[in-house]
């Protein structure tokens, strides 16, 4: 995944996210996984989708678990770059 700086703050599971892959966006709820190296995100479809952590280029929190992703200023908008 992409390297985290200390003073961001990382993605948790039940966050929503924006994976940027070389090969095309993901965007869901982050779960937890119970492989090491290996993101699986749930998407809006109700598929979940498995991601090697060296294939993404970036990750973007949309909203956090606690706040309602219906209420547009709850919107973070962190982009962490690898």
């Amino acid at each position: 995944m992409a390297k985290i700086k200390s003073s961001e703050q990382a993605p948790k599971p039940g966050d929503s996210v924006r994976l940027e892959t070389s090969e095309k966006p993901i965007e869901g709820t982050l779960m937890q996984s119970p492989e090491k190296g290996i993101v699986i995100v749930k998407l809006d479809n109700g598929y979940n989708v498995g991601v090697e952590e060296g294939r993404i280029k970036k990750v973007e929190i949309l909203f956090l678990a606690s706040l309602s992703p219906k209420t547009a200023n709850n919107r973070l908008g962190i982009i962490i770059n690898n």
